[in-house]
């Protein structure tokens, strides 16, 4: 081989050298972005994980939130309706006294018309016409419906039927009766009992609950 040749070889030999050198370092080149590339896109694959996540807790905190909301707004109306039961039951309540006071104090009356009657004739007055009271059915007003008075075996009864507010029927006819009974020394006494008032112990603590 000849000089020229070697030099041709030789130069040639460095071409490629060079062009190998430069491939390698593009295809490094490459890789590093493909790497940053890469890094970034998981980075941003993460980010959105965390974004998921974060918004998935806010989510979960605005349905707490909402059920939270929901419960008080529940409880809340049930106190409400609690109130307003409570009021109504007052109402009722109130209606009943006044029912039962007008009937008590009608009731003063007739003991002390009929306890005269018997102190004057001895003996008790067979209805309300014999002492100059009116037909039972004459006291019917909004509250009463009767006054009546009637021979009870050795007594006499003083029957008054009035109208109770009720929670569930709305109103209802009740009775309370007067019972007067008479000692060997001429003394009367009253005895106060309801068929029908189940709990007039509690409204009239001088009055039973006595069934017939």
């Amino acid at each position: 081989m000849n000089i020229s040749a070697s030099k041709v070889f030789l130069a040639a030999a460095i071409v490629v050298t060079i062009m190998m050198t430069a491939a390698g370092l593009y295809l490094q080149e490459q890789r590093n972005k493909l790497a940053i590339e890469k890094a970034a896109v998981e980075q941003t694959i993460a980010a959105a994980k965390q974004q998921q996540t974060s918004l998935g807790h806010v989510n979960s905190s605005a349905e707490k939130s909402t059920a939270d909301a929901q419960q008080i707004t529940q409880s809340l109306n049930k106190a409400v309706d609690a109130s307003r039961q409570y009021q109504q039951e007052l109402s009722e309540r109130g209606k009943r006294d006044k029912a039962l006071s007008e009937a008590v104090m009608i009731s003063q009356e007739v003991k002390m018309a009929t306890a005269e009657y018997f102190q004057s004739e001895g003996k008790w007055p067979v209805n309300q016409l014999a002492i100059g009271m009116p037909p039972a059915e004459r006291y019917k007003n909004e509250t009463l419906r009767s006054v009546s008075i009637e021979p009870f075996g050795q007594s006499l009864r003083i029957r008054i039927k009035f109208i109770s507010p009720q929670s569930s029927t709305g109103s209802l006819e009740q009775q309370l009766h007067y019972l007067g009974n008479t000692s060997e020394a001429g003394r009367i006494s009253w005895a106060c009992v309801s068929p029908d008032i189940k709990d007039i112990a509690e409204l009239l603590p001088t009055c039973k609950y006595q069934p017939t």
